[in-house]
């Protein structure tokens, strides 16, 4: 249904417009702009979509209900124009974009098209609970799936009937309109740090998919069976996994990314085919989509856009990116995956991202009080030992470093810290130092922004600092290199760092307690991400905190609460740690809309028990294009 605001004439265009059958719906673009503008219109289906009640009806109708009435239109010429056109698009035809506010109860994770462009699903949280949603395009609903509960990472089979997805340590698949779930393969643990799984599925009954846990590619049919390795990672070239398949147009290539810690060959490009046949070479982006048989689309990292290039013919090298068609596709950070889909009749869906957030100071009920006027592209705010100083992430613009900038309360001043690049800080535990990564290593320097940065870490991969300990010895970070493993810098005497948790699964987001006894931390160790904690820095039995998955755990400055991020909601666990740490209870403080993108620990603990958060400046949109892109000439292989 519609809301109240929406005339009935309005809505009985729509109603009309969005008819399946192609003779129910209107001759032409001039009856149905006709009958937007006859307040007198009317047709037998215009109850079912105002309803007596105005309330709305689905999942989450709110994504459309939303939209004010001008956007709806917009969406059912659309919509129309599609529909006339048999439900096919070509290169040729004319284009039509969709913006579609997101509410705030739902994150979205990734997005997959239907190959014939018709329906899209989506891979989100809703109400902190992870599920698939689906949008058909004549359709104002978004729905959840049936039989979808947990899953995350869709992706379509050639026929657009099915949809297989990951969730837990499964691959599944469930028909495109829902139903019963079925299991296709186990993997064997969970995702690795800075990777996620994947899939494609080819038009001989197979799919391929990477496990997220090191091993390389798979393959598996699609009616089930067991996982058949079809790529090994050569870790003796450096490499640490391979990931993002893609069935090539000819149906028998699949071509994937290579993440590598070899300088020069961060990300390489590969293809192999289901006979063995492989190849190699440097690749100048990131996800991509086959567009033709000789030319594939691109994400581009230097401006977050899609570009084209030249898909390499026998062993040449890949072409050089085009300009980019479309900006602001989201990219998650910590997997290097990014949030768009193509389908083969030139449908485009992605989720636009949000850039300018908003510092803000937030209550334990979820009051939000911003501290200043503009938003900037912050990440990860980081609250200084006495909290009068917030240092936080500020994301360089296409080609630009990454900055470190410091927000002074009290005199309400934003400083710039460092100049060279500068991510991911974390304070020392006497509040004069702030350590960061530069360019994969671990750096201090002085919080005045005083001195130079001195580099305190060097090493193949990328070291990221999670925490001070309280008593100024040291700093807890990751290595990419490991999984995700945490290890102890000493910032003092000998600088070697030991492993303090190091096993075969993923944990990140270590904090440490303020008496310096225990370390809280994220695991999916069980399969999905959960909250633990363990004394530090010695080992011992691990205590897990969440039930439901949960991830980046802070301490409370008395030591006597851990928070935590359920989805959208903030928890707070009472918790005791003498003479043995235990929980004694967990409440939900509140659900909110604050930003928190995937990989980032976007929040931080104020001394009063409130929070330091970010707040996006406006809705996070899915932008949706059919016939894209309609003036572009496909590029030749060089």
């Amino acid at each position: 249904m519609l809301r109240k605001s929406v005339p009935t004439n309005v809505a009985a265009a729509l109603d009309m417009a969005l008819q399946k059958v192609p003779a129910d719906r209107f001759e032409s673009a001039a009856k149905f702009a006709e009958a937007l503008a006859n307040p007198a219109f009317t047709t037998r289906g215009t109850a079912q979509l105002t309803g007596a009640s105005g309330h709305t009806r689905g999942v989450a109708t709110q994504w459309f209900v939303a939209m004010t009435a001008v956007a709806l239109v917009t969406s059912a010429l659309a919509v129309w124009g599609w529909q006339r056109a048999g439900g096919t698009t070509s290169a040729s035809a004319q284009s039509v974009q969709l913006a579609i506010d997101l509410p705030d109860s739902v994150q979205v994770d990734n997005v997959s098209v239907s190959p014939d462009g018709g329906q899209v699903v989506i891979g989100a949280i809703v109400n902190g609970r992870r599920t698939l949603l689906s949008r058909r395009i004549d359709d104002l609903e978004l729905r959840e799936i049936p039989g979808t509960s947990g899953g995350r990472d869709p992706f379509f089979s050639p026929d657009g009937e099915w949809i297989a997805f990951f969730a837990d340590m499964e691959l599944r698949k469930v028909r495109s309109d829902g139903g019963a779930s079925q299991r296709l393969a186990t993997f064997r643990g969970g995702v690795a740090l800075g990777r996620s799984r994947s899939g494609t599925w080819g038009p001989n009954g197979t799919i391929v998919v990477a496990s997220g846990v090191g091993d390389g590619l798979s393959r598996v049919d699609a009616n089930g069976g067991p996982l058949q390795q079809l790529t090994t990672v050569d870790t003796a070239q450096g490499d640490l996994d391979h990931f993002v398949p893609v069935f090539l147009n000819d149906g028998q290539t699949i071509a994937y990314r290579i993440a590598s810690n070899k300088a020069g060959s961060p990300n390489d490009f590969a293809t192999i085919s289901l006979d063995g046949r492989a190849t190699r070479r440097p690749w100048p982006g990131w996800s991509f989509a086959p567009w033709s048989r000789d030319s594939l689309v691109v994400w581009n990292p230097e401006d977050r856009g899609l570009s084209f290039t030249s898909l390499p013919q026998g062993e040449k090298t890949v072409g050089t990116l085009g300009p980019s068609l479309v900006t602001e596709v989201r990219h998650d950070t910590r997997t290097g995956e990014e949030s768009w889909d193509l389908s083969s009749t030139g449908t485009l869906v992605y989720l636009r991202e949000q850039t300018d957030l908003q510092l803000v100071t937030v209550t334990r009920s979820g009051e939000a009080r911003p501290l200043m006027p503009t938003g900037r592209p912050f990440v990860r705010p980081r609250v200084s030992p006495d909290g009068q100083r917030i240092v936080a992430t500020v994301r360089g613009a296409s080609g630009q470093a990454s900055e470190l900038w410091s927000f002074d309360r009290r005199a309400s001043t934003l400083q710039r810290l460092t100049f060279g690049g500068g991510a991911s800080a974390v304070w020392s535990a006497d509040g004069t130092h702030v350590v960061f990564t530069r360019d994969g290593d671990l750096y201090w320097q002085m919080a005045d922004g005083s001195g130079v940065a001195e580099r305190l870490l060097a090493r193949p991969g990328t070291e990221t600092a999670l925490a001070a300990t309280p008593d100024g010895s040291g700093v807890v970070f990751v290595d990419s290199r490991d999984n995700g493993d945490i290890w102890l810098l000493p910032l003092t005497g000998d600088r070697t760092p030991r492993p303090i948790l190091a096993t075969e699964f993923t944990e990140i987001h270590a904090s440490v307690s303020p008496d310096g006894k225990w370390m809280a931390y994220t695991s999916n160790v069980s399969g999905r991400d959960e909250v633990y904690v363990r004394p530090f820095p010695s080992p011992g039995a691990s205590v897990q905190v969440s039930v439901e998955g949960a991830e980046m755990p802070v301490w409370s400055r008395s030591g006597r609460e851990l928070f935590f991020r359920d989805g959208s909601k903030m928890v707070a666990a009472a918790v005791q740690l003498a003479p043995t740490f235990a929980v004694t209870s967990r409440t939900v403080l509140f659900t909110d809309s604050f930003s928190r993108p995937p990989g980032f620990l976007n929040y931080d603990v104020l001394p009063d028990g409130g929070f330091a958060m970010l707040q996006p400046s406006g809705a996070s949109q899915l932008i949706v294009i059919t016939s894209w892109p309609a003036s572009v000439t496909r590029p030749r292989a060089k």
